[in-house]
């Protein structure tokens, strides 16, 4: 997938992704901002998605859509080294709530090109009643002082909050995927 994210007006931000897999198009619009009380950066993000499925019942390709909102929590690094992180969602289409938690411990900064290198983790539970099996993913970001590269290993193929959120099937085996992130101002 290719997506783009641009600050409109101080944190107020659009974005738009294209998915190939289910030719999924997504758009949304977030506000971040930082907690007065507590050390915590927070994002509040909504998005709309439309996607094509196989349905049996008229025998061809049919449009989902619907949509997502996000609640991102993220706390100033705690001994500047560990970032833990919350998402809490909610996907209008399949009409359920999702939660996924995530970890940056830095190792290494500031070794020439490279600004920062961590090790990154996150794991998206399911429900009780989820057919389905948690979904995690573990790896490296390498920050440079312009890109963010992320390679990963984890049991899903799935992109994207709302999709790892739904869980996986439970006979997946580790796929290896990665993440490039340009920031351009």
């Amino acid at each position: 997938g290719i997506g783009l994210r641009y600050t409109v007006w101080s944190k107020l931000q659009l974005s738009a992704l294209r998915l190939q897999n289910r030719k999924e198009i997504i758009l949304g619009a977030g506000y971040g901002c930082a907690l007065p009380i507590i050390p915590v950066r927070s994002q509040i993000d909504v998005q709309f998605f439309r996607y094509e499925e196989f349905d049996f019942e008229i025998g061809g390709m049919d449009k989902k859509k619907g949509v997502f909102g996000l609640l991102s929590l993220e706390t100033e690094p705690i001994f500047n080294r560990i970032t833990p992180v919350v998402n809490l969602g909610y996907d209008s289409k399949e009409e359920e709530f999702g939660a996924g938690f995530g970890l940056a411990v830095m190792l290494l900064e500031h070794t020439g090109i490279v600004q920062k290198v961590s090790v990154i983790g996150e794991y998206f539970p399911t429900t009780t009643e989820s057919e389905k099996d948690e979904s995690f993913a573990f790896g490296i970001r390498i920050k440079t002082y312009g890109h963010n590269f992320d390679l990963v290993l984890g049991n899903s193929s799935e992109l994207g909050e709302r999709r790892l959120m739904a869980g996986t099937a439970a006979d997946v085996d580790l796929s290896f995927g990665f993440n490039i992130r340009r920031q351009i101002f």
